[in-house]
């Protein structure tokens, strides 16, 4: 079986027109939402992960994908979906 490397990068983009103030608070506020989304996110792959293999689960873990794409949980849906077709 090989194994292949994945490379995540993340990163925020806010305007450097703004005050200084003002783009630490949208940073703020994107880190606490990149959190959130984490926590929701590992919660849903956690109970896809407890269905038995078939449609359920798989479309559990779609919906992962589908609704927090940028999450760590996500690029574990993708992964157990890819072990799931290899079998």
């Amino acid at each position: 079986t090989s194994r292949r490397n994945l490379s995540v990068h993340r990163f925020q983009y806010i305007k450097s027109s703004l005050s200084k103030a003002r783009r630490e608070k949208l940073a703020a506020e994107l880190t606490a939402l990149q959190e959130r989304e984490e926590v929701q996110a590992t919660e849903l792959f956690e109970r896809a992960r407890n269905v038995p293999n078939g449609r359920d689960r798989d479309r559990m873990m779609m919906t992962v994908i589908t609704r927090f794409p940028h999450t760590d949980a996500s690029i574990r849906a993708m992964q157990e979906l890819h072990a799931i077709e290899k079998n």
